[in-house]
């Protein structure tokens, strides 16, 4: 049965920043490590660093909780040593009972401020200090350089970190339950993460395991924050799913192996054994998720299984060294993924994935599969990288989604809504054909109503067929031939890499179509939304027509050497693509200054797919280009190619001659926009102005405007003209006139008799003074003034002018009659001042020099009372405090 639903709304995560200053973690660098233990995690590339754990914990523990507002801003460093800037909060992933035996242990959550769909997990424990960064730009680390201090660290990429462990094997009883307890429906294509869904997670360790960690039951029980905290970073991201360690799960951790209920290295026998532990010693009703850590055990663990009374505890996972990414997202992400209805998600049958771990119905990635689900690493001459990247594929989110959504998984969490707006996607028309062994790419649109969530995008392919190896090209069938990439920013997938296309390579990890069959894919849009992400998927197809292609470039395609504004030759093979379903009538030709990674340039729209065609060489600036690259890309359709050689565009004609025009004439007065003019001749195309000590400092645009010198003086403007012929400077000078200011005078005034005077200086004399009086007097001095504050414009030669205020005080008597001593400091105030108030209940006001109250309010305690007056004008003041039969008075004066 299900628990509850929560239904007040999470404070969104993604608000400004409460703590607008940034708190910089200091570290030194470390070239060598000294003896700090023994070292579990040896990646080949690493920063090393030296911290002062105390130091890193306090300002960690200072971050607001989640869902309270937003978060710390804290610069970490990186592993190619620079910083990034994280919003953080902390989260409770400890029940409130076992988190008091266990203070040391706090996690954290966050997001990067520059990358916001970069996400972080933190953490502080008896075992040290631990963090993992997730999104694009690759996943990283940081962990404890040995077991036996706290102040030595790596920080390391992923890609950079070999699979210590390539003989682990998973494996899972696909019908350990029947299939009304599993409850797996699929419904294909639903949005996720309005609610987050929380299970309490049960998780015991053996003997082993505890003893890898040092012995004792706070490492053990630190270890397995550290995990979770990991996990929980991809299962909130992905899924909205959070697990909650329960609060006497120190019942659950061994620290005697010859005791503890479990044959450590036995999966077979543990799974049963954690089963019947778990319940026995916490109780069935305690508990939505169990699992048990072990060592050199692999990975079992039942199909569909959370919720399930009789068969909730059933997964294992154990490690020779049970710590770092491996441990953490390789096998533990994995295991729960098959608790939470979660198959083998690879197609190979080599290595590991033979022996019958292969999974028919949800084989959707090629060879060892890269996504949690699969099984990089371990499926010898079919594996894709040595690790997993730490995200679900498409199937894989599929099925879990549907198990927590509409299966048994739906019956025991805790549904709080984040209060996210989904987003929405939109993968294509389904109406595309294409020729054989020819470059494709998909695009998709997507919206999401929170502009504090940055979209990350996952094109997967999505067919099932044959176990196929990666070496084997088969005439037939319906294997996928696309792996999954991590997801990134861009809503465009090229198919293979570009790097492939444009090194003229070939991959067997991502294989274009060489025989008819149809293409499926899948999009999955997450909106990365700290503590509980919003998912969007949409799917399309396309066919691939046998008897077509390659659709290729066949000019140019060597080093060849192009002037700009002649005329070239373009020509590629049609390959059918005219016809056979294809009727792909036009093409774009596209150019390329990076060697063939980006085509921002259009050389000719929409013109005949014949094969042929005579262009204009476009220019690409002053001097030579040898990075070119010709692209042909179809019209209405989704296929292109490029040309497989770099060759040179060179420059024409004759360059510009560069001339400024300005606002500016002879000088203008500082903090004057400056509007600046083109006059340049020989029809430059690309400008770039230069505004020595200006606000902007420079500009691309050919007439720039509100150009602003705030300092006077003589500054420099320079101007650079480009066309396909070359470039020329030019520059020239602003003279910026300073302002006239005062210096002031006032007499106090006992009515409306009171003077003010300013006596101007700087800039160009004779000066005009106009007073804000009314009626407006003008002249040095103003007089038969009530109190009160008066702005004096001075107006030099030039027209240029200045401000100064003039406070005209009042006469005011300060005595009153039996008025006691009043201390108040400071005095003269700036933003505030103290009250040592010598009385326990009564009411102050504060009053200008005019009589006007400005400020009032009670008086609950003695003692020192803070009053903020930081929005009060600067003048005299009087307070004046009222207790019972007695009134404090105190003249004071605001800076």
């Amino acid at each position: 049965m299900k628990r509850r639903l929560l239904s007040s709304t999470l404070v969104c995560l993604l608000a400004t920043p409460l703590f607008s200053q940034v708190q910089k973690m200091s570290y030194e660098k470390v070239a060598v490590f000294p003896e700090v233990g023994t070292r579990h995690i040896n990646p080949d590339v690493y920063l090393g660093i030296q911290v002062d754990y105390q130091d890193w914990k306090n300002i960690l523990s200072q971050a607001p909780y989640e869902n309270s507002g937003p978060g710390a801003l804290i610069a970490l460093p990186t592993p190619d040593g620079g910083t990034e800037v994280y919003e953080i909060w902390k989260y409770n992933m400890l029940e409130p009972a076992l988190a008091a035996m266990f203070p040391e242990i706090g996690t954290y959550l966050g997001r990067s401020t520059q990358v916001p769909s970069r996400r972080i997990r933190l953490d502080h424990t008896y075992q040290g200090l631990h963090a993992m960064v997730m999104g694009p730009g690759g996943t990283w680390s940081m962990d404890p350089a040995g077991n036996q201090s706290n102040a030595y660290y790596q920080l390391y990429y992923k890609k950079d970190l070999k699979n210590p462990h390539s003989d682990f094997v998973c494996s899972v009883n696909e019908s350990i339950l029947p299939e009304e307890e599993g409850g797996m429906i699929i419904k294909s294509l639903l949005p996720n993460g309005t609610q987050l869904k929380t299970y309490r997670l049960a998780l015991a360790a053996t003997g082993e395991y505890t003893a890898f960690h040092g012995g004792t039951l706070a490492n053990a029980q630190s270890a397995q924050a550290t995990t979770m905290n990991r996990v929980n970073g991809v299962y909130e991201t992905d899924l909205a799913v959070r697990m909650v360690i329960v609060a006497n799960n120190n019942q659950l951790i061994y620290t005697n192996a010859g005791s503890d209920p479990y044959t450590n290295g036995d999966p077979n026998s543990m799974i049963t054994q954690n089963q019947n532990n778990i319940t026995s010693v916490i109780g069935s009703a305690n508990y939505d998720i169990g699992h048990v850590f072990g060592t050199n055990s692999g990975g079992l663990a039942g199909l569909g299984v959370v919720c399930s009374n009789s068969q909730k505890a059933r997964g294992v996972t154990g490690s020779g060294a049970p710590v770092g990414d491996p441990f953490d997202i390789d096998y533990v992400a994995h295991e729960m993924g098959h608790q939470f209805n979660g198959s083998h998600s690879f197609n190979s049958s080599t290595g590991s994935c033979g022996g019958g771990n292969r999974s028919a119905s949800n084989a959707y990635e090629p060879g060892s599969g890269s996504t949690i689900m699969a099984y990089a690493g371990i499926c010898g001459s079919d594996d894709l990288q040595p690790n997993s990247d730490a995200y679900f594929h498409a199937r894989s989110f599929e099925t879990m989604r549907s198990y927590i959504t509409t299966g048994n998984g739906n019956s025991c969490d805790v549904a709080t809504n984040t209060g996210n707006a989904i987003p929405t996607v939109e993968a294509g028309p389904n109406t595309y054909r294409v020729p054989l062994s020819t470059p494709f790419r998909l695009t998709a649109v997507a919206q999401d109503a929170d502009a504090g969530d940055q979209l990350t995008y996952c094109w997967e392919q999505y067919n099932t067929g044959s176990s196929v190896t990666l070496a084997a090209n088969p005439t037939s069938g319906s294997h996928p031939l696309f792996r999954s990439f991590d997801p990134d920013t861009s809503a465009t997938r090229v198919f293979p890499r570009m790097s492939l296309i444009v090194n003229n390579q070939t991959s067997n990890q991502e294989k274009l179509p060489y025989y008819g069959r149809r293409m499926n894919f899948r999009v999955t849009v997450r909106d990365n939304h700290a503590g509980g992400g919003g998912v969007s998927m949409d799917s399309t197809s396309f066919i691939a027509v046998a008897g077509t292609g390659p659709f290729r470039v066949t000019a140019p395609n060597t080093a060849v050497a192009w002037t700009a504004g002649t005329t070239q030759t373009v020509t590629w093979d049609i390959a059918g693509t005219t016809a056979n379903g294809i009727n792909c009538q036009n093409v774009n030709i596209r150019l390329s200054t990076d060697g063939g990674y980006t085509y921002p340039i259009m050389v000719l729209a929409n013109t005949p797919n014949d094969g042929t065609q005579q262009i204009t060489v476009p220019s690409v600036g002053g001097s030579s280009v040898n990075t070119c690259r010709i692209m042909v890309e179809s019209v209405g359709n989704i296929f292109f190619d490029i040309s497989n050689a770099n060759f040179t565009i060179s420059p024409n004609g004759a360059a510009p001659v560069a001339a400024i025009g300005t606002s500016a004439g002879s000088g203008v007065c500082k903090g004057t926009a400056i509007n600046f003019n083109d006059q340049s001749s020989g029809s430059p195309t690309s400008w770039q102005w230069t505004f020595t000590g200006g606000t902007p400092s420079s500009s691309t645009q050919q007439n720039p405007s509100g150009i602003v010198w705030n300092t006077s003086g003589t500054y420099n403007v320079s101007l650079t003209v480009t066309n396909g012929a070359g470039s020329n400077t030019v520059s020239s000078q602003v003279v910026i006139y300073n302002t006239p200011t005062a210096t002031t005078s006032s007499t106090i005034s006992g009515g409306s008799n009171g003077t003010a005077t300013a006596t101007p200086s700087g800039g160009m004399a004779p000066y005009t003074v106009t007073w804000s009086t009314s009626p407006v007097q003008t002249g040095n001095t103003a007089s038969g003034l009530a109190p009160g504050t008066y702005t004096a414009t001075i107006t030099d030669a030039r027209g240029c002018q200045g401000t100064v205020q003039v406070t005209v005080a009042s006469n005011i008597s300060l005595d009153e009659s039996n008025a006691p001593e009043l201390n108040v400091f400071p005095n003269p105030f700036n933003e505030g001042f103290n009250v040592d108030v010598p009385f326990t209940a009564g009411t102050y006001r504060l009053t200008d020099a005019a009589g006007k109250t400005v400020l009032e309010g009670r008086v609950n305690n003695s003692g020192l009372l803070y009053i903020a007056a930081d929005r009060l004008s600067a003048g005299m003041y009087i307070l004046k405090m009222y207790a019972a039969d007695k009134v404090y008075t105190r003249k004071l004066l605001k800076n």
